[in-house]
């Protein structure tokens, strides 16, 4: 087992290569932004920090599918909404729920109605729909 802070500078090199790709907008730092992330995602310490890797990894995903359009990236959002989408605050669920949604239906993902009624269950567990 590494240090439990180990994952640090690997999610830092990552925060580096996002900035390189906004100022040239090269997207080979993008994609070494999101293979730095994935790989930190696979290291056990850093567990207590996934959430917000896997909310930077979104945003970084979407980007990358904002410039190529590969669908591949959207399957990969909704792979790492459903592996947080439970351990979110309430507050964050019913953001993670529309995004799950909405990226599911744009995608013609095969589990979009899956994907729907398990974003139903988690706002009426959270009380925003009367059950």
């Amino acid at each position: 087992m590494g240090h439990p802070f180990g994952f640090r500078p690997a999610f830092s090199l990552g925060i580096e290569f996002f900035m390189a790709f906004e100022c040239p907008n090269k997207m080979e730092y993008l994609d070494e932004l999101i293979t730095v992330h994935c790989g930190v995602l696979e290291m056990q310490s850093a567990q207590s920090f996934h959430f917000k890797l896997i909310r930077q990894l979104i945003a970084s995903l979407f980007k990358h599918f904002e410039k190529l359009g590969h669908k591949q990236d959207l399957d990969e959002i909704i792979e790492l909404i459903y592996l947080c989408v439970d351990d979110a605050k309430v507050s964050d669920q019913f953001t993670f729920a529309c995004l799950w949604v909405s990226t599911a239906q744009f995608s013609r993902h095969p589990f979009v109605s899956a994907v729907y009624q398990k974003a139903m269950s988690l706002m009426q567990r959270a009380h925003w729909f009367p059950c």
